[in-house]
């Protein structure tokens, strides 16, 4: 996906792409820590119903990507 990113901008501006990219991985990273080991507290299962929550949230931005691609 990364290496999408980079392709879609000029060759002077892919390292740049690339290290945003890299930032944004870290924060999600931060976040999905701090939000499954906050939602721990209340069972396996609130942590579950949150990854499918975000594996749906997943596709439906694969769809928009699809669907807006040009």
């Amino acid at each position: 996906m990364m290496l999408q990113f980079s392709k879609a901008d000029p060759k002077e501006k892919q390292g740049k792409v690339m290290g945003e990219t890299g930032g944004i991985f870290g924060a999600a990273w931060a976040q999905n820590v701090l939000s499954f080991s906050t939602f721990m507290k209340f069972g396996i299962l609130a942590v579950a119903v949150l990854g499918m929550m975000m594996f749906a949230g997943m596709q439906l931005l694969k769809i928009y990507y699809i669907r807006n691609k040009k």
